[in-house]
């Protein structure tokens, strides 16, 4: 874009805001396979008022005659600024069983 009159264009000033609003997001994935179990939670928030909590927990239990993998999730993420708010949840389970 070429322009050619600078006078058409006006200032704009933004103090003291985030450009964009509030913004919460979670990633996070559960796993479980044959003796093994993998979990991972990330809660990010962004603005005025924030809160996150991100949780992964994961368990294998071997037994005489079977094998029990576990993994869980859980993530939440909430961000408040003058423009809105948002949020964000993830919750995640799996579970495998081996008969040996």
């Amino acid at each position: 874009m070429i322009i050619s009159d600078l006078n058409y264009c006006e200032a704009v000033e933004f103090a003291n805001k985030i450009i964009g609003g509030a913004t919460a997001d979670v990633v996070g994935d559960a796993y479980a396979g044959p003796g093994v179990a993998t979990a991972y939670a990330v809660a990010l928030a962004q603005g005025n008022i924030t809160y996150t909590s991100a949780t992964a927990n994961t368990i294998v239990r071997q037994q005489p005659n079977v094998t029990i993998s576990k993994a869980q999730v859980k993530a939440d993420a909430f961000a408040i600024d003058e423009t809105g708010r948002d949020k964000d949840k993830i919750r995640d389970t799996d579970v495998f069983v081996l008969h040996t």
